[in-house]
């Protein structure tokens, strides 16, 4: 009876294991793999320093010559610019960024329709536009490859154009503000 039954259970094992219900793994190892380190990138925009203005009229000799804005007197034909130096730490493996400039708090005598065309330029240290960031009117964004760390300038173009009729008017301008923003690399 004793062989009997030890026959029975080794063949309902038998058969268990022919049937796929249970495994046996005769070997097995593992290894540990270091994974590494994943570290993000950065991009931010900091005003470095304070602002100039100059008068950048293209038909008065002597041009451009600083200015303040405070004090100066512009009539149609004018141009003046104001130049903000910005540091951009932009780091990453497939960064571009989007950049912006807007006068949220523009009135008085410089707001729409009053033919004052206002636009920016992102200028690298040589004083040179970016490509793409060359006199876009102010508060449309715009794309720019390839910016790196380092310092740059923004500049504010002011043109009083013809049809300009605000007499002894006033504008405040408060504070510029400077967006830039990450976008993905385009295929190309």
């Amino acid at each position: 009876m004793k062989n009997v039954t030890s026959g029975i259970v080794i063949a309902a094992v038998g058969a268990i294991a022919l049937s796929g219900g249970v495994t046996f793994a005769l070997w097995n190892t593992g290894h540990q793999v270091t994974a590494g380190i994943l570290t993000t990138g950065e991009l931010d925009v900091e005003k470095n320093g304070s602002p100039t203005w100059a008068d950048t009229s293209a038909d008065i000799y002597g041009n451009p010559s600083p200015i303040n804005p405070s004090t100066w007197r512009f009539a149609e034909g004018d141009t003046a610019s104001m130049r903000q130096p910005v540091s951009v730490t932009a780091t990453g493996s497939n960064i571009d960024s989007r950049l912006t400039v807007s006068v949220p708090a523009l009135t008085g005598a410089l707001t729409a329709g009053t033919a004052v065309d206002a636009s920016y330029s992102l200028l690298d240290s040589r004083g040179l536009a970016l490509p793409g960031a060359d006199s876009v009117p102010l508060g449309t964004p715009t794309n720019i490859v390839g910016v790196k760390t380092g310092t740059y300038t923004v500049e504010i173009d002011l043109a009083f154009g013809a049809g300009y009729t605000s007499k002894n008017g006033s504008a405040t301008l408060g504070e510029a503000v400077i967006r830039l923003e990450q976008v993905r690399p385009e295929k190309g």
